[in-house]
Formats: C-alpha cells, sequence, structure tokens
C-alpha cells in the first residue's frame, strides 16, 4: 500500500497503482502521516478553567513557601 496526493485528496492505494499514477505524473507519492492527518479529525481540548477564587489558610501558605524553597 502506497499513499498518494492526487487532486488535492489522500489517497491509499496498491503499490502497482501508484507507481503507474505517479510515472504519468497524475499524482505525487505522500507519507503516510499525512494521509492520516487529512483522514482523521484532529480534537483541540481546551482545559476550563474555574474563576473561583481559593482562600487559603496562614498555615498552607506558610507550607507552600517551605516547599517551594527546598524545591528550587
Amino acid at each position: 500500500m502506497k499513499t498518494i496526493f492526487k487532486n488535492g485528496t489522500y489517497q491509499r492505494v496498491s503499490n502497482e497503482v501508484a507507481e503507474k499514477e505517479v510515472k504519468f505524473g497524475i499524482a505525487k507519492f505522500a507519507s503516510k502521516s499525512e494521509w492520516k492527518t487529512s483522514i482523521r479529525d484532529v480534537k483541540v481540548i481546551k482545559p476550563e478553567v474555574e474563576v473561583t477564587e481559593k482562600v487559603k489558610s496562614k498555615k498552607s501558605e506558610n507550607r507552600s513557601k517551605i516547599k517551594k524553597n527546598q524545591r528550587p
């Protein structure tokens, strides 16, 4: 199986068909990864940020400062 780029689309075809298409100049060889990205939908997941304010106690603030200084 080979991947060719023909008429603006990526196609997976047999080796013989791909060689003929490229030989006649109808298509160009393409990588399989390009074919995968064109076929699959790329989903971008954006993390939802909550707009809540966290109130820290004085003890927890001191602990976080100590830990921050211990691990540079």
